[in-house]
């Protein structure tokens, strides 16, 4: 869980400058202590020679029978050594005054005054022993230690001359540590002054030396803060040979992984919603030439080619047939209607077979008809054909082929995406092609079906297949759909599909029917209706069925609709239906001449025929 507050973010360089600040002050600190035990020592140093002299001058035996009997002889040596040194004696930080002996092989042995006037002796403790034994490598010991603010003494040993039998002798005072307090005191204003001269100096150099060192990585995090929110590109300073330049590599190295990645991803993306339309369009769209124009022309904006073919092969001809091509250039568009055929024998030899594997080559080496194509798509002679094989449950159906308008091969992830499309397009294609033998299929059962009908009267044999053909003609003039013009054709042909239950007497009767047989025979629309609604590829055609005896001005049969009210396919078939049957010969008169029956229809305007449909069904050359 956050906190309500939000931390204000402290700078690097404010965060090294605080350790340079720290250094220093502790750097004053240290000098401090380094000043009292230099100046210590050195005076120290300067009272050895003193003492020295005042020791050999007092005791000129300084042998081992000097150490056995100093202890018992009066007082009046040591207090002449104590006079020959004012510098101890008169100074209030030394106090303590002892002499040390240690005879050869033997151990130190402290003397000092008694209170009786005669010299006392006693062993040296075991610290003075160890800091007298370094007497031999230097003049001078002593033990300040780090506590320098302290009220406390600490024992000072002083080198004197030894025997000539190498009896060793050294002089011991009492040192008060409390020196530097005292110097701090009695020197505030000057103390002062320093310590904050030194730490004034250790602030301004931390800062320009932070500055110095993190201006480098602040630049960094501003590249790398504009980066992440995407505002700016990876701009990370390399440039340096230190670890701030190895971290600006290792960025930039960094960015351009995720720039890789990220462009891989967006094409991986691109390709699969470019497959998912590819889908969408097997499931919204009815025609072959429809859906490989839609396929093609989502495939050229995917890839971002220049022009995109969709080349299906044809064994029984012997050759190629171009099922859709589409072009970047919106100057020049290729109609989904134009689908050339390309012989084998017009291709370059061995180039058919090259296609059913994948391959690229410049179209200069495609030979006369691609690279034709090629140059109306790029305007160049410049430029590289690549072509992936078209394969459905083991079968090759073609080849998709793209132009591109440079030189070199396609990178990896365009191969790729192109052979995963080229997939795709390959499974819409077995789609389209499976749906058209389905159709055929079941338009050969209809065909089947409306023969079978019509050959219950020799009278009206082929008579639903010729309406069929006159009802598309006219849907074609009326520029339907694709889809509205399968059902047109499907429902043309099943229009008199209720006949089958009437008898072949009324159906070849010579005479004019009576009362009886002609309410019968007004039944076949919904006899026809009522077998094909049950059946749900049927379902779209009912309506046409049920309604094309249905007449412009209401008075047709079996539901008396009016005008805009009967459904366009029944008025169409309606029109192309009576149309064939006052051409044809029936067994009670014989068929209308061609001006007979364009009068008959002229006349029918607007009382069974919608008159719109009358002028464009006469207009486009009505079949005899």
């Amino acid at each position: 869980m956050h906190s309500p507050i939000a931390l204000r973010r402290v700078s690097i360089a404010w965060k090294l400058t605080g350790f340079f600040f720290l250094f220093g002050v502790l750097l004053s600190y240290a000098a401090f202590l380094s000043f009292g035990r230099i100046t210590t020592t050195i005076a120290l140093r300067v009272g050895t020679s003193i003492a020295a002299n005042a020791f050999s001058g007092i005791f000129t035996d300084r042998g081992e029978s000097c150490v056995a009997n100093l202890a018992g002889s009066p007082n009046e040596r040591l207090v002449a050594l104590e006079q020959r040194m004012p510098f101890l004696t008169s100074h209030e930080a030394f106090t303590g005054l002892s002499l040390y002996g240690r005879a050869p092989n033997g151990r130190w042995i402290r003397f000092f005054k008694g209170f009786d006037g005669f010299i006392d002796k006693a062993l040296a403790l075991p610290a003075e022993a160890d800091a007298l034994d370094t007497l031999s490598r230097r003049l001078v010991a002593i033990r300040l230690g780090m506590v320098h603010f302290v009220p406390r003494a600490v024992p000072a040993f002083l080198s004197l001359p030894p025997g000539a039998d190498g009896t060793e002798w050294a002089l011991g005072a009492d040192v008060d540590a409390t020196g530097i307090k005292d110097f701090i005191f009695d020197n505030g204003g000057e103390t002062a002054l320093f310590g904050f001269l030194l730490a004034a100096l250790s602030l301004v150099l931390g800062r320009l030396f932070a500055r110095r060192f993190t201006r480098p990585l602040i630049r960094l995090a501003g590249a790398a803060d504009e980066y992440g929110r995407g505002v700016g590109p990876a701009l990370f300073d390399g440039a340096r040979r230190d670890e701030i330049g190895q971290l600006g590599r290792t960025l930039s190295g960094m960015a351009e992984e995720i720039e890789r990645r990220r462009a891989e991803t967006e094409a991986r993306m691109a390709t699969m919603e470019a497959m998912n339309r590819i889908d969408k369009a097997v499931l919204s769209t009815s025609s072959r030439s429809e859906l490989l124009t839609r396929v093609a022309a989502i495939i050229d904006g995917t890839m971002k080619s220049d022009a995109v073919s969709i080349a299906l092969r044809d064994d029984d001809r012997g050759g190629w047939s171009i099922g859709a091509l589409s072009l970047a250039d919106d100057k020049n568009p290729i109609q989904s209607a134009y689908q050339p055929f390309v012989p084998d024998g017009m291709l370059e030899p061995g180039l058919g077979e090259r296609f059913s594997g994948y391959c690229e080559m410049p179209i200069r080496d495609t030979g006369r008809v691609i690279y034709s194509l090629a140059y109306d798509a790029l305007s160049s002679e410049e430029g590289l054909l690549a072509a992936s094989p078209l394969r459905a449950d083991g079968r090759y159906l073609g080849a998709l082929i793209v132009i591109v308008g440079r030189e070199g091969s396609l990178s990896a992830d365009e191969r790729r995406t192109f052979t995963m499309l080229a997939d795709q397009a390959a499974v819409a294609l077995r789609s389209i092609l499976e749906r058209e033998a389905r159709e055929d299929n079941f338009m050969g059962v209809i065909r089947s079906l409306s023969r079978a009908i019509d050959a219950k009267s020799r009278w009206t044999a082929g008579h639903s297949e010729r309406v069929s053909e006159s009802a598309v003609a006219l849907g074609e003039a009326l520029k339907l759909s694709a889809d509205e013009l399968d059902t047109l054709r499907t429902s043309a042909t099943l229009h008199d599909v209720g006949k089958i239950g009437v008898g072949e007497a009324i159906l070849d009767k010579p005479g004019k029917l009576t009362p009886e047989e002609y309410e019968h025979i007004k039944l076949h629309p919904e006899v026809g209706a009522s077998m094909l609604e049950g059946i749900r590829s049927f379902e779209p055609v009912v309506p046409a069925v049920l309604h094309h005896h249905e007449r412009w001005d209401g008075s047709g049969y079996p539901s008396g609709l009016v005008g805009e009210g009967i459904p366009l396919a029944a008025r169409i078939i309606a029109v192309a239906d009576v149309w064939d049957a006052i051409r044809d010969d029936r067994p009670y008169r014989k068929g209308y001449s061609l001006a007979d029956a364009v009068t008959f229809m002229e006349e029918q305007s607007g009382r069974m025929f919608d008159p719109r449909l009358v002028e464009a069904f006469l207009a486009i050359g009505s079949k005899t």
